[in-house]
């Protein structure tokens, strides 16, 4: 008796065909016919997989195989179309703005976004990376970034604002603070009449003050350096500004605290020397604002040690 089959199955030798697919929607047993003759085109991918263990209708000595089908498999270049398509439109969106700056990580656009100056930090993806850990990566680094931000400005930290989020094209469109300049540039300019750095004292309490509360909402920089610190006009003011938390984390442990300091006093005092006292001074803010200063002090300190011990063995 011949019969072709509407529904996954198997020949039996002595009889028609009889179901004997797993109870899972979305699986096929095919051993004869091929699958290609029981499932459309786009539905026949996925793994063909020995079944060793009997199903309960199947007669002892029965070999099953089952043919998985994967949902996501037959979705995903429909998923991949809009996602490209999406990209495609944001980089012509972005055309009409200026890029100032590629880092390791993300390109700098400058322009305007709903009449407002908007700088637009796109992170690229990274060829050597597999396709789908890169997509993975990259969007859990611009979800952290968006958050820290945040996080710091419900603390009263200043930060840019956050006027729009794409994560499907992994931009993020912040405020453009027009007319700031770094710390960097600050502190250059300061010293470049005399050698006397008294005057940065107060720039280096304002910075120890706003860390200190940063630090007490467990939000770690990564970056901390005087080039990621701006500083709004009128510069007498000292109105500072926390910028690029593409490296930032959540994190309560003393240990990555210290880490953040040590990255911003080794920054520090090779960008600018003779500076060793503005430090200090920076320190000692740092240890008067923050509530939690003792353990994460102590963890600087350790994490100097190392610091030598690497440079000495190199």
């Amino acid at each position: 008796m011949s019969a072709s089959p509407s529904r996954a199955g198997c020949r039996d030798p002595g009889g028609p065909l009889r179901d004997i697919s797993p109870p899972d929607e979305g699986r096929g047993v095919c051993a004869e016919p091929a699958a290609s003759a029981l499932f459309p085109a786009p539905l026949a991918v996925g793994k063909v997989f020995l079944w060793n263990k009997l199903a309960q209708k199947a007669r002892p000595g029965r070999i099953r195989f089952s043919f998985e089908l994967s949902t996501t498999m037959a979705e995903t270049p429909q998923q991949d179309d809009l996602e490209t398509l999406g990209r495609l439109r944001v980089q012509d969106f972005l055309q009409h703005f200026q890029m100032v700056k590629q880092g390791a990580e993300a390109k700098i656009y400058r322009g305007d976004f709903l009449g407002k100056p908007t700088i637009v930090k796109e992170r690229f993806s990274k060829s050597y990376r597999h396709a789908a850990l890169d997509k993975k990566l990259t969007h859990r680094r611009t979800t952290q970034e968006v958050r820290s931000i945040l996080r710091c400005k419900k603390a009263g930290i200043a930060t840019p604002v956050v006027y729009f989020v794409d994560y499907n094209a992994n931009c993020i469109y912040l405020e453009d603070l027009v007319g700031a300049i770094t710390v960097r540039d600050y502190i250059i300019s300061a010293q470049k009449p005399a050698t006397d750095t008294a005057k940065l004292f107060p720039l280096a309490e304002r910075i120890g003050e706003i860390l200190a509360k940063m630090h007490d909402e467990d939000v770690v920089h990564g970056d901390l350096t005087t080039s990621n610190m701006m500083i709004r006009q009128p510069e007498e003011e000292l109105s500072l500004v926390l910028i690029d938390f593409g490296l930032s984390f959540t994190s309560a442990l003393p240990e990555d605290k210290g880490v953040d300091l040590y990255v911003l006093e080794k920054a520090f005092l090779s960008s600018h020397p003779n500076t060793e006292s503005v430090f200090k001074v920076f320190l000692k803010s740092y240890s008067t604002a923050s509530k939690k200063s003792g353990p994460v002090i102590k963890k600087l300190d350790e994490v100097r040690q190392r610091g030598r011990k690497r440079s000495m063995v190199g």
